[in-house]
């Protein structure tokens, strides 16, 4: 299952994934930000995926901005990619993206523990 898009809405996707070097070109719109790390899949209770982090807001740059701030406190920067998708109602879709991933996955998705 990908949640690539609104299940309702066909013609909404996500833009291609981008690295965090490409912060800057995101967009200032309202909507929802995805963030995944490459490297292996993460254990969810119910199956396995990148996806380790969403945002929704006002603006998609401000929202990157405190993603880019995460990665390199997790000391992962390399490894993450994000993409954004344009929303009228991003709280509103934010909730629907994360009830489909939980319903999915069983959790929420989280960062990985940092490794000692």
């Amino acid at each position: 299952m990908t949640l690539d898009r609104l299940d309702d809405d066909r013609e909404r996707r996500f833009s291609p994934w981008l690295t965090l070097d490409a912060h800057a070109g995101a967009p200032t719109e309202p909507g929802i930000i995805q963030v995944k790390l490459l490297g292996p899949l993460l254990v969810y209770p119910r199956g396995m995926s990148q996806m380790v982090h969403y945002l929704a807001g006002s603006n998609c740059r401000t929202l990157l901005d405190a993603a880019v701030c995460e990665a390199a406190v997790r000391g992962t920067g390399d490894a993450v990619r994000w993409r954004w998708l344009g929303s009228e109602a991003p709280e509103r879709d934010l909730a629907r993206l994360l009830a489909r991933f939980e319903a999915r996955f069983g959790a929420p998705p989280a960062w990985p523990e940092p490794s000692r």
